[in-house]
């Protein structure tokens, strides 16, 4: 089986949104660093990229634009990149951009609002 050239994960990775008994750092750790460890053992030449989101309970202050997650204090494999949001990069040659904002959501209210008032 042809294993993937890169794994992008975009979050939120622990929802501010839902309640739960665990922790958020409970939660992180059995649901992504966990995993994400297997992964890499499985695929160590899959390139592998976590970006933050701003709903993210995990990941503090949640502000724009975001640093990268800090790989010690989440247990992230060190073999996974951590990447501010937003930002750019490349893989094989093409560029990539990822922002967790939506912005056409923004920009679609701006013009239905201006038509109103």
């Amino acid at each position: 089986m042809e294993k993937p050239d890169a794994l992008i994960l975009i979050g939120p990775f622990v929802s501010q949104t839902r309640s739960t008994r665990m922790s958020p750092q409970a939660i992180f750790s059995a649901y992504i660093s966990k995993p994400l460890e297997v992964f890499c053992s499985i695929s160590p030449k899959t390139t592998v990229i976590l970006v933050p989101s701003l709903e993210d309970k995990i990941y503090q202050p949640a502000t724009f634009p975001q640093s990268a997650m800090t790989a010690r204090s989440l247990k992230i494999p060190e073999s996974v990149y951590s990447l501010p949001n937003p930002c750019s990069f490349q893989l094989n040659g093409i560029g990539i951009g990822v922002c967790t904002i939506d912005l056409l959501e923004h920009v679609a209210k701006e013009e239905v609002t201006k038509g109103v008032c």
